[in-house]
């Protein structure tokens, strides 16, 4: 097996230097699973810096990372052949946006390149409603099982099949915690609740949600429906479709809101209040923090991973 410490050895000192930085960094923020395969993809990239005769990180252009992202699409898998994987590919951009990130705010580059616009692996326009929207679409809330479930669903991040599966026992009312018993991969975790989402889910709770419990058939379903019985995550997806309908503005119309796009806009508003990466993950019970790494990139970058000189 082909070592890509040795195929890719560096020789230019400040590349060396970039490499040490960035290996403390993947450490430091939380990247220790796959810290060997960002710093692998990075020290891959400045060695192909290397042979292109660009010494200087600051001289990198757009066309550079187009030229490089077609290197990898031809070349060959060192460990069983053939070519690399959109996969493989992808992940390895992201470890290139980390490190441009750790570049760009650290003064390294002075201006912006675009990354290659070409689409790499299966790339989703994630949605984002701002804080602003979020509040509007609350305000036309009518019902305290409404607000209560629009609350859970962006201020608690549920997945479309945690909501419908949340269970009244799972409301710690004391502790001011929501407990998802059964989460993506079966995984359990420990959720938050602020001081708004607990009011609405004490007021559902105690003023409405018994009046609705079908009197011969006990649910434990903290959501339910007219009918007394427990409401599938299609009924939840309904409700929330039925909200929207209220609101007349076509901005929010456009972005065809999912009950995952308030799970996405969460995971960013706490970004831009100075969450960490890793709380964010634990908070959405992602397996992997990269997934989590998504809404830090789309705040801070924007798209833009480097600076361009001119």
């Amino acid at each position: 097996m082909v070592r890509i410490e040795e195929k890719f050895k560096l020789s230019t000192a400040e590349y060396k230097s970039f490499l040490a930085e960035f290996h403390k960094l993947v450490y430091v923020v939380g990247y220790k699973a796959k810290q060997r395969a960002y710093e692998k993809a990075v020290q891959e990239f400045l060695y192909f810096c290397e042979k292109n005769e660009i010494y200087d990180i600051r001289e990198v252009r757009s066309l550079d990372l187009v030229n490089y992202h077609t290197y990898l699409s031809t070349r060959e898998n060192l460990v069983v052949g053939g070519k690399l994987s959109r996969s493989y590919i992808a992940k390895h951009m992201h470890s290139l946006t980390i490190f441009f990130e750790y570049l760009f705010q650290n003064d390294v580059l002075k201006g912006p390149v675009i990354l290659p616009s070409r689409p790499v692996g299966n790339v989703r326009n994630i949605q984002i409603l701002s804080v602003e929207e979020i509040s509007l679409i609350y305000d036309s809330l009518r019902s305290k099982l409404d607000k209560a479930f629009f609350s859970i669903a962006y201020g608690c991040g549920l997945r479309r099949n945690e909501l419908a599966q949340l269970n009244v026992s799972d409301i710690l009312l004391n502790k001011g915690i929501l407990i998802v018993r059964s989460g993506k991969n079966e995984k359990r975790r420990e959720v938050p609740m602020s001081n708004s989402v607990l009011k609405d889910v004490k007021k559902y709770l105690f003023e409405e949600r018994d009046k609705k419990v079908h009197p011969q058939l006990f649910t434990p379903a903290f959501f339910v429906s007219n009918f007394g019985y427990r409401m599938t995550d299609y009924q939840l997806y309904n409700k929330l479709k039925k909200i929207l309908k209220r609101i007349n503005n076509t901005e929010i119309i456009s972005k065809k809101i999912t009950l995952h796009t308030l799970r996405h806009s969460i995971s960013s508003h706490l970004i831009n209040n100075g969450a960490s990466i890793e709380y964010v993950k634990n908070f959405l019970g992602h397996e992997d923090i990269d997934t989590s790494h998504i809404y830090v990139r789309r705040r801070k970058m924007k798209n833009i991973i480097l600076k361009q000189v001119k």
